[in-house]
């Protein structure tokens, strides 16, 4: 689905059921793209629809 949608930019390829992707419209900026998918983030932490990660994060379990 992802890979369908060209607002989306896959990082690498899955591995172990990980998927590394953001959101990235094409009329953003990368400062603007940056700034959305870390509230993107916020928001599912928040939501409790998954875990997320952004770069230099660190999460523990």
């Amino acid at each position: 689905m992802l890979r369908k949608n060209e607002n989306f930019e896959i990082a690498r390829r899955p591995d172990l059921n990980i998927l590394c992707f953001r959101y990235k419209p094409k009329e953003f900026e990368e400062e603007e793209v940056d700034f959305l998918n870390d509230r993107i983030q916020k928001e599912l932490m928040v939501s409790g629809m998954g875990i997320f990660q952004t770069p230099g994060e660190t999460i523990y379990s």
